[in-house]
């Protein structure tokens, strides 16, 4: 199973982090894996050597971030969440906590979507349409899409009501600036 590979995993990255410390690289086939191993490491890796939004002029190739805490757990969700922040916070110029229930029930709904996208009934959708009214996984990925895009206009609705155009927050406020130009 998944937590049973994962345990392997953690278990195996913990023996290379003794014997060649913290931080460390090793090699999925041709990708290159940046492994920090430990709080105190990756606290130091965020809090010291990475400064996000400052440009967007930056690429991340491939980031593994391990926390061994001494058993496996699944990443799955905090690390969805984090990735989402990111994008948020280039979108929208802000971040959500991730106690906030509208944004983690966003994020989950995304993450289900994609979930559902790789299904065999999307599948078969894909190749007999007609059944589209059969499948509960596609009715589904629909509510999902509605939803999200209700909150995404209700979040851009918040940044037209305090839209200052001295101080683009991300790319919302510049797109909004650019149509305020063009309208006058």
């Amino acid at each position: 199973s998944f937590i049973d590979w994962q345990g392997n995993f953690l278990f195996y990255v913990l023996q290379l982090s003794k014997k060649y410390g913290s931080v460390f690289t090793v090699h999925f086939g041709p990708t290159k894996v940046v492994i920090l191993a430990g709080y105190k490491t990756v606290k130091q890796a965020l809090v010291n050597h990475i400064t996000f939004k400052k440009s967007l002029g930056f690429r991340i190739e491939f980031l593994i971030l391990i926390f061994l805490i001494g058993k496996a757990f699944d990443t799955t969700q905090p690390l969805s969440y984090a990735v989402a922040n990111v994008i948020s916070n280039i979108v929208y110029g802000s971040r959500f906590e991730y106690s906030d229930s509208k944004f983690r029930a966003t994020v989950d709904r995304a993450n289900e979507n994609l979930r559902i996208a790789g299904s065999v009934s999307v599948q078969l959708y894909n190749m007999f349409p007609w059944l589209g009214p059969w499948l509960k996984s596609r009715k589904l990925l629909l509510k999902n899409i509605e939803n999200n895009k209700k909150e995404m206009e209700e979040l851009v609705r918040g940044l037209k009501e305090t839209l200052n155009p001295q101080m683009c927050r991300g790319f919302v406020d510049s797109f909004l600036v650019r149509k305020q130009t063009l309208e006058v």
